[in-house]
């Protein structure tokens, strides 16, 4: 019963907004506002094939108006009606619509049309004009006859690539050898604490977790800048110390370097190491200098080693 009265409702709306619009083309389209808002309101409930008469009878009237070409090619489209619907696309590129709406709903209509090469290049150029994300390409039921085509796949990939970088770029991945669940102990063989190392945000940072042995926490965000082509670690405790170390690869290492101060205010370089070791442990090696680097005094020697597996 609730869908009946539902319906007709929307009836009953539908039929108010033909009214109005032929009260507004009876009058030579003298409130055009008038007609424009009801054809929209026809077209926010999908009512095409009401809307395509009425937004016929505005581009009548005003042919410079984009905005109605391309809602009246939508919803053509939408009634499958492709041929009516591309020439009136078209019509929206003359009349200054934005290009890029366009490329992309004419990409759908010649992939509705089984027309590969057409649609690849209207998308393709939809692309250049604003790079498409490509959980919309993949999610646009549309182009399903695409799926399989080896140019669409590529499109798809390089748009992977464009939108998540870190997932794809060896650069970022310089670090992973960190990431896991970790018992860390001191070189001898004393527990200093636990970390549990994530990548997160598309893999584009390693986010560490620490708590040492007595219970204090910490947590840093490091990650590859591939602007400034360093490394970069943001760290800060539950005391509120915070450093930020910049740095690079090393050999097989990653070595970075901090410029704090120390408690008398003086300036201290802070140098942090890791290293990959065998039986996928790995060690942190941490030093600090209070004469620009001259000497190096040890402050930290920690050896990260995975913690034993749950099982299931």
């Amino acid at each position: 019963m609730a869908g009946r009265w539902s319906m007709l409702k929307l009836k009953a709306f539908s039929a108010a907004i033909i009214c109005l619009l032929v009260l507004c083309t009876g009058i030579g389209m003298a409130d055009a506002p008038a007609a424009m808002s009801a054809a929209e309101a026809l077209y926010a409930v999908k009512d095409y094939a009401r809307a395509v008469p009425a937004y016929q009878a505005i581009v009548a009237q005003d042919p410079k108006n984009g905005l109605a070409w391309y809602h009246l090619a939508v919803s053509l489209q939408n009634l499958h009606r492709f041929d009516e619907a591309e020439k009136d696309y078209n019509e929206s590129l003359s009349a200054g619509f934005q290009p890029y709406s366009v490329f992309y709903r004419l990409a759908q209509l010649e992939a509705q049309n089984n027309r590969a090469d057409k649609a690849l290049d209207y998308l393709s150029k939809a692309n250049d004009l604003s790079s498409l994300p490509p959980a919309q390409i993949e999610g646009d039921s549309n182009f399903a006859s695409l799926h399989g085509n080896a140019k669409y796949a590529a499109l798809v990939d390089k748009q992977q690539r464009a939108f998540h970088p870190c997932m794809y770029d060896p650069a970022y991945r310089a670090l992973d050898f960190w990431v896991g669940d970790w018992n860390v102990k001191a070189q001898a063989n004393t527990q200093v604490g636990q970390s549990h190392v994530d990548l997160i945000l598309d893999k584009c940072v390693v986010f560490e977790n620490w708590t040492d042995a007595y219970g204090g926490t910490g947590k840093s965000f490091t990650f590859y800048d591939a602007t400034a082509k360093q490394w970069v670690q943001h760290w800060v405790d539950g005391m509120g110390s915070a450093n930020d170390y910049l740095g690079g690869r090393d050999g097989n290492s990653i070595l970075m370097i901090a410029k704090t101060v120390g408690p008398k205010g003086e300036p201290v370089l802070r140098r942090m190491r890791f290293t990959p070791l065998d039986g996928g442990r790995v060690r942190q090696y941490m030093d600090q200098s209070s004469d620009g680097g001259k000497t190096w005094a040890a402050s930290f020697d920690g050896i990260y080693e995975p913690k034993a597996k749950t099982p299931m």
